[in-house]
């Protein structure tokens, strides 16, 4: 199975007052059942409740462990607890990741990709298009179960290499721009339903309360991109800052708050700016041609690492362009 876009949330099944397609956010249904232990597929034991189980115990018991691909947008780990599906549950150290499992992150996305803008828009969706990498994952999937032949390994932030942190490590790389950070991402707490929700009976709600899980942010570089993960072209050759989050609007109020699941992109001014650290696009690239260069260059070795196909190379050329385009023309 591939489980995309989940985050640290499981499904809302087979309980009373379940959802399927409801789920827990930073500023919404936050004490909604979903992001609850356990979030990883080998066994933890949480410190605070000395609960002990993983997402795949049954499995294991009955030897029908699934081949499992989780894909996760930075959406994912600033909404929906990302971090806690490859760290332990006290957010100290990375875990390992269970061999039947890969868990990629698309870095620098959003929940879904936005449409390529149109006309003058100072801050549009976030259009990087994670779905080619998709493309390549179901023929990975196909192959590992068909044939033996191992997926792409796994691609995420990781504490023990720096890339997984908190939000003030952020916040210490963030560059000066218009475009600020949140200064609420999900934060999940252990929440109390009663114990009969393990027979799916929830008895208590709203919920009891408990201590908050230590949930972590990927770390960004000089430009506010996402260093480690799967970097596709618009990323690694960046035209501008793409984050997984978006916050309200002035006509919305309460603009301290991440909306839904939407996410952002600031372009680079085109030339110097000085009231933006980042450098501009002609600072960057010669032309048109010379970013589609770049952005080829990057799909190349994607495609070397399975994480893209070959025959997805041309359309990546032509989003290339056509971003460009936008960028300089706007």
């Amino acid at each position: 199975m591939i489980a995309n876009v989940a985050g640290g949330g499981m499904g809302s099944f087979n309980h009373r007052f379940a959802q399927p397609s409801r789920h827990a956010s930073a500023h919404f249904d936050v004490y909604y059942p979903t992001e609850q232990f356990p979030f990883t597929d080998l066994q933890q034991t949480d410190p605070v409740t000395q609960q002990t189980a993983g997402l795949l115990d049954r499995c294991e018991k009955s030897d029908t462990v699934p081949r499992i691909f989780y894909t996760n947008t930075s959406t994912e780990y600033w909404n929906r607890s990302a971090s806690l599906t490859h760290t332990d549950i006290a957010g100290a150290e990375d875990i390992d990741v269970h061999p039947s499992v890969r868990i990629y992150h698309f870095a620098g996305t959003q929940h879904g990709p936005a449409d390529l803008p149109e006309g003058k828009n100072d801050l549009p969706g976030n259009p990087v298009n994670f779905r080619l990498a998709h493309r390549a994952f179901l023929v990975a999937l196909d192959r590992w179960i068909k044939d033996g032949e191992d997926p792409p390994e796994s691609r995420h932030s990781k504490i023990g290499d720096g890339t997984l942190v908190n939000l003030g490590k952020v916040k210490e790389s963030w560059p000066e721009m218009s475009l600020h950070l949140p200064e609420y991402p999900r934060d999940p707490r252990r929440l109390d339903h009663g114990t009969a929700l393990e027979v799916g009976v929830v008895t208590n709600e709203p919920p009891a309360l408990g201590e908050r899980y230590r949930m972590l942010l990927p770390a960004v570089d000089e430009d506010g991109n996402e260093i480690a993960g799967i970097r596709l072209p618009e990323v690694a050759v960046p035209l501008g800052t793409f984050a997984g989050w978006r916050l309200r609007a002035e006509a919305m109020g309460s603009t301290w708050a991440i909306v839904g699941l939407a996410g952002s992109w600031l372009p680079f001014p085109r030339h110097p700016d000085s009231t933006d650290a980042r450098r501009s696009v002609t600072a960057r690239y010669k032309n048109k041609e010379d970013y589609v260069g770049q952005c080829l260059a990057v799909a190349d070795t994607l495609i070397m690492d399975r994480y893209l196909l070959t025959r997805d190379r041309e359309r990546i050329a032509i989003r290339a362009a056509a971003l460009y385009d936008w960028v300089v023309n706007r």
